[in-house]
């Protein structure tokens, strides 16, 4: 059974570009129980990296997708596009980029405290990646990212790194990493 891991922590963007991309980035999780209960442990995370990692999208770059946040975007941004009242062509193409890859993440590491921290690129072929890259360049809204994926693997009776008492994640398949304005968790 595939479930979404939710462990969404913050979103920075990297305000300089370099050769154009629009560089983000942030902390993806943080070895801390979420609202459901659950903590992924560092090594689980790490285990996770190699493969997605490896995966390639259309645009040449190595690294996992980076999406929009699961439904919710999905749904509103769909509701905006309608209210706006665009040409059909363009409101056509907006809602398609809608279920495109915002990007791809460039690097993901965990740190010796277990914190995992990611680097991407938001692809400037896709309008909604320039529709998110303009909010957060002028401080709009503030956004988090989730992890994406399925569990294979739990622990139940574990304590996440403050000593909470958690269903530890100890096997996990990363397959995004999603830009979120819901954080279920922060570091904050």
């Amino acid at each position: 059974m595939s479930k979404l891991i939710k462990i969404p922590l913050t979103l920075e963007v990297g305000l300089t570009k370099s050769i154009g991309d629009w560089e983000v980035g942030g902390v993806a999780s943080g070895f801390l129980r979420d609202l459901d209960g659950e903590a992924i442990t560092p090594q689980a995370v790490r285990d996770a990296i190699p493969d997605f990692m490896a995966s390639r999208g259309a645009d040449g770059i190595q690294g996992g997708p980076l999406r929009l946040h699961h439904d919710f975007w999905t749904r509103f941004l769909r509701q905006a596009i309608d209210a706006l009242n665009l040409p059909r062509d363009v409101q056509f193409e907006l809602v398609a980029a809608i279920s495109l890859p915002l990007g791809r993440v460039t690097q993901i590491w965990v740190d010796e405290q277990g914190t995992t921290h990611w680097k991407g690129i938001l692809s400037q072929a896709n309008p909604i990646s320039g529709i998110i890259w303009q909010l957060l360049r002028e401080k709009l809204i503030h956004l988090g990212v989730s992890l994406g994926g399925k569990i294979l693997q739990t622990q139940a009776g574990g304590r996440d790194r403050l000593g909470r008492p958690c269903t530890l994640i100890t096997a996990i398949r990363l397959d995004e990493i999603s830009i979120t304005d819901n954080p279920a968790l922060s570091l904050s």
